[in-house]
């Protein structure tokens, strides 16, 4: 179950990893910010359209809207992301 919870198209293999006969991959590729009703605050590691999120400096034109997740497309983004796929060394 924790592998295929983590699975990441691609960074973590080809085919998900199979539960009780059904594949699974991570919750983010499906929906990744789940609203309930106009009450509901969003939150994002990424510059983009959330209630609470990082606010770059610069502007950008276009957004990318990604299982239910509007995010800038920009450098910081980028950055941001790559840190999640490759963390630095702890300390």
């Amino acid at each position: 179950a924790l592998l295929a919870s983590s699975f990441i198209p691609l960074f973590s293999g080809l085919l998900p990893p199979r539960f009780h006969g059904i594949r699974y991959m991570d919750g983010g590729f499906s929906d990744n910010l789940p609203t309930l009703d106009e009450n509901t605050i969003t939150i994002s590691p990424f510059c983009g359209e959330s209630d609470i999120c990082p606010r770059d400096t610069s502007s950008q034109l276009f957004h990318v809207n990604f299982a239910n997740t509007s995010i800038e497309l920009s450098r910081q983004n980028i950055y941001r992301f790559a840190r999640i796929l490759f963390p630095p060394n702890p300390e």
